[in-house]
């Protein structure tokens, strides 16, 4: 989405991107997701949805931060479990370099030599 705009990803950083509300959108609903991130894709996704870690608020126009849905006056929003589910997986993420010894190829030469 980013380089249809003409946009660097890099120049945009954490801000642009709210890694925790994209978690807790795609524990709800995958598909929905696929959808939202590219209208033209194909939202075919094999992990199932899990709305048993979000419940159904009132909305009264204040906005919830991490609200994934909002039909009928509602927001659904993670409940304990939800939270606690995105925060495990997110403990989970790694940020580096994939190490040399993971890439799974015979006879590959490190990249930095």
């Amino acid at each position: 989405l980013a380089a249809k705009l003409g946009v660097k990803p890099d120049e945009l950083g954490d801000k642009a991107f709210d890694k925790e509300l994209y978690v807790y959108k795609h524990l709800y609903n995958p598909s929905a997701l696929l959808k939202e991130m590219n209208p033209r894709h194909i939202s075919k996704t094999n992990c199932p949805r899990n709305p048993r870690f979000f419940k159904s608020i009132g909305d009264y126009g204040q906005g919830y931060k991490y609200a994934v849905d909002s039909a009928d006056g509602k927001l659904i929003v993670p409940d304990d479990r939800g939270r606690a589910v995105m925060s495990y997986l997110m403990s989970l993420r790694r940020d580096g370099a994939v190490p040399y010894s993971m890439q799974y190829k015979r006879g590959k030469t490190p990249a930095n030599m």
